[in-house]
C-alpha cells in the first residue's frame, strides 16, 4: 500500500478552534476566545470546556451547541482538532 502524506491547508479564518480529546467512553473538549468579548475596551479571555459521553447522539448535540455558541460570538464556523490515543498518539485535524 502506498501512503502519501502532505500538509493540509486549512483555512481557520474566523473559525472557533475546538480541541477534542477522544477516548473509548468519553470526549473532552476545550476552546478559548481572546479579544474584546463583552464590548469593553479591555482584552478578555473566555474558555469553554466539558466532558461528554462518546456517543453519536452526544457528539451531534455537543457540535450543535458549540456551533451555536461560535455563531453568537461572531465566528463563521468551527475548526475541530482531535487527539486520539491508542498505541501511538495521532493528531487529526478535521
Amino acid at each position: 500500500m502506498l501512503i502519501i502524506s502532505k500538509i493540509a491547508k486549512v483555512d481557520t479564518t474566523n473559525k472557533l478552534t475546538v480541541a477534542f480529546d477522544v477516548s473509548k467512553h468519553k470526549l473532552n473538549y476545550f476552546a478559548e476566545i481572546s479579544g474584546k468579548i463583552s464590548g469593553r475596551s479591555a482584552r478578555e479571555e473566555k474558555a469553554v470546556q466539558d466532558e461528554v459521553p462518546n456517543t453519536t447522539r452526544s457528539l451531534f448535540a455537543t457540535l450543535s451547541a458549540l456551533s451555536d455558541y461560535a455563531s453568537k460570538q461572531g465566528f463563521s464556523g468551527l475548526h475541530i482538532t482531535c487527539c486520539i490515543f491508542r498505541r501511538v498518539r495521532q493528531v487529526v485535524t478535521i
